[in-house]
């Protein structure tokens, strides 16, 4: 196992660093990609699907998250 001074010194192309290297490698990949999922209602794109239908609730005004403990959705 690495230890996390070596991983802080690995950066991604944008010069963020991480501590984790899967959190590096996740990152780095939206560099690789272009943004193929796009709202149809703005100019929005997003590298992953999920992060697309997350911000189509912003439109909608659709509650995605659910408490645990009370059952409110946000």
């Amino acid at each position: 196992m690495l230890s996390a001074d070596i991983l802080n010194t690995e950066r991604s192309v944008c010069d963020k660093s991480f501590s984790v290297r899967s959190h590096l490698n996740k990152h780095k990949f939206i560099h690789r990609r272009a943004k193929s999922y796009h709202c149809d209602i703005c100019d929005k794109s997003f590298f992953r699907s999920c992060g697309l239908s997350k911000h189509k609730c912003t439109h909608t005004g659709e509650r995605v998250c659910r408490c645990k403990i009370c059952g409110k959705s946000f």
